[in-house]
């Protein structure tokens, strides 16, 4: 077995015993497992290094207000820096560090997050001006929890921008159609659940009903 399938195993087997007990599931055979949260994902990664054999670990949360085909850190990223494979006991060792680690995180974010009106709490402290995603996490978020007068200040911040990339004008189509369902909160939550269903489809996760969005 080549040093690289070694480390691979080690990876993979380490996670999986420490993961799966707690409904912690592998991305297919990638090195990025979901703690699936229904409308927001935590996210655990052993980012592999460009120039020699280890790992990264990154932990973070993907809100699923927004249609995409892979997994984005939203909030929280970089949790350990770069360990590098050295013997089959050291790595192993220092995997098993990183799951502790992850572990622990992870129930942060679930005690942090408990309710949709606790991460809206925490959307709006941390909206920047200078980042569009986060004034639109927040405002769905505010939409979502029956806060729409803040809701709508959010969507028409960025309504009311010029932007020029490509996904800046995507975010701002959606806020205006999100703007125009906040009289219907049906309307507005099953637009929502619809995008979210899309991504845990393309992450091949099962969908997820309106009742969910509690």
């Amino acid at each position: 077995m080549s040093q690289q399938d070694v480390h691979t195993k080690i990876l993979n087997s380490t996670a999986r015993k420490f993961f799966e007990a707690k409904d912690i599931k592998q991305q297919g055979r990638s090195r990025v497992w979901i703690a699936d949260q229904k409308y927001w994902l935590i996210a655990i990664e052993f980012q592999p290094s460009d120039w020699s054999k280890g790992s990264y670990l990154n932990v973070g949360c993907m809100w699923l207000f927004y249609p995409q085909d892979h997994i984005a850190f939203n909030y929280g990223h970089r949790e350990k820096e770069l360990i590098k494979y050295q013997t089959e006991k050291q790595f192993e060792q220092a995997v098993t560090d990183f799951c502790l680690s992850a572990m622990i995180k992870v129930e942060e974010y679930q005690k942090k997050f408990i309710s949709l009106d606790a991460i809206c709490d925490h959307l709006l402290k941390i909206v920047n001006q200078k980042n569009t995603w986060s004034f639109y996490h927040a405002a769905v978020a505010c939409g979502l929890t029956k806060r729409n007068s803040k809701a709508k200040e959010l969507f028409n911040n960025i309504i009311n921008e010029k932007y020029t990339f490509d996904w800046e004008v995507e975010i701002q189509n959606k806020s205006k159609l999100l703007i125009s369902q906040l009289v219907t909160p049906e309307k507005f939550k099953q637009t929502v659940i619809d995008w979210a269903n899309h991504t845990r489809t393309a992450l091949k996760l099962t969908p997820i009903n309106i009742e969910m969005l509690k």
